[in-house]
């Protein structure tokens, strides 16, 4: 299912895209909050490519997914890729995100719900902006 979202839907996070299918209720509610934050123009939470939590470069070859254990409802895909520039050996380096996935209530499906790069989450990203505290 990850490698399907990042092939088939990688700009799933994009404005004006409608929330997919395959996002989890909750990362959908905050994806549209941000959309909306977007509409007049404002530059807001979603500032960089969360695949690679980069405004620059791109997610190269050779790109492995591996499952760890489900957990109740939750599960872990590990993403491991080169980060760097097509075209170009120089700034290369191995990179690591982990992608967190629910079963929600009701549903048989696995639905995205994070994307982790060390301290960086997609999710807090989203939930932390300031133009969302209420």
């Amino acid at each position: 299912m990850v490698r399907h979202i990042f092939t088939e839907s990688p700009d799933f996070y994009t404005y004006k895209t409608s929330t997919p299918g395959f996002v989890s209720v909750g990362l959908g509610k905050l994806l549209e909050r941000d959309w909306k934050c977007q509409e007049p123009g404002d530059l807001c939470a979603m500032d960089v490519y969360p695949w690679t939590q980069t405004q620059d470069g791109e997610v190269l070859d050779p790109i492995h997914f591996l499952a760890k254990p489900i957990i109740g409802s939750n599960a872990i895909v590990e993403m491991t890729y080169t980060f760097g520039w097509e075209g170009t050996k120089a700034g290369r380096e191995p990179r690591r995100n982990e992608l967190s996935l629910v079963q929600e209530a009701g549903s048989s499906c696995w639905r995205l719900d994070d994307i982790r790069s060390g301290e960086w989450s997609l999710k807090e990203s989203l939930s932390n902006w300031p133009h969302y505290q209420e």
